[in-house]
């Protein structure tokens, strides 16, 4: 979720060169949350909104209802979302993990059990390491497949 900060009127009469610098370094790095990749740009956009109608269009039939989204990552076409999810006799949401893979333009709701590999956690259970068989892009297998 997009945090502002307000600034004071003081901080209005500082030089622009850290403005500058500030604009230099997301550039260069990207944006948080969303690593995309030539794959990605010829797909859907990975973003809150678009992955937001995703988690929506997952949740279609049932009772339960998106309260929030904590977070979301994407890497070669593949996205990790953290919604909170609600249901209608519960005060509270729980937050959960939601792994999506693009197909054309848009995202679609994948079974982690299927998507995320075989974990061996004999080969070491403080480290979990990147299984052969995962479909999951390692550079988002932490988030996606290593959470609740």
């Amino acid at each position: 979720m997009l945090k502002t900060q307000r600034t004071s009127p003081d901080s209005r009469k500082r030089p622009r060169a850290g403005l500058a610098a500030a604009v230099l370094i997301v550039t260069s790095f990207g944006f948080a949350g969303c690593s995309l990749t030539s794959q990605e740009s010829s797909g859907p956009a990975c973003d809150e909104t678009t992955i937001q109608r995703a988690i929506e269009a997952s949740l279609a039939g049932s009772e339960s209802t998106l309260v929030d989204i904590e977070g979301v990552e994407c890497a070669d076409g593949w996205a990790v979302a953290f919604p909170t999810i609600g249901e209608p006799d519960f005060e509270y949401g729980i937050t959960g993990t939601m792994v999506f893979r693009a197909e054309g333009d848009t995202w679609i709701d994948q079974d982690r059990r299927e998507v995320c590999g075989a974990y061996d956690p004999e080969r070491d259970p403080v480290n979990p390491a990147y299984p052969d068989d995962a479909q999951v892009p390692e550079a988002i297998w932490l988030p996606a497949c290593n959470t609740n």
